[in-house]
């Protein structure tokens, strides 16, 4: 298993949070890649962790271990462009 980076704001959250399944850390690292384009790098695992309306409820990581990368890229593009959504 993989972590993914972690700052002190993420502290908060169980360490289990950061864990990344084998087979899901690629996902998060090409998720990871097309957030840092627009979003600063402190707020990514915030955004990997948030519930997320257009996901079901789901957040992004969630929906990520269910095998839903292309949902998760098209929120990740959908927030680039109405980070109200």
């Amino acid at each position: 298993m993989d972590r993914i980076a972690m700052t002190e704001r993420d502290a908060a959250l169980p360490e289990e949070a950061f864990r990344v399944e084998d087979g899901v850390a690629q996902d998060v690292e090409t998720v990871t890649r097309e957030l840092e384009s627009f979003l600063d790098p402190d707020v990514i695992p915030d955004w990997l962790h948030t519930e997320q309306h257009a996901l079901g409820g789901r957040t992004p990581m969630q929906a990520l271990r269910d095998g839903h990368l292309a949902e998760v890229l098209q929120l990740a593009n959908a927030t680039e462009h109405d980070p109200y959504i």
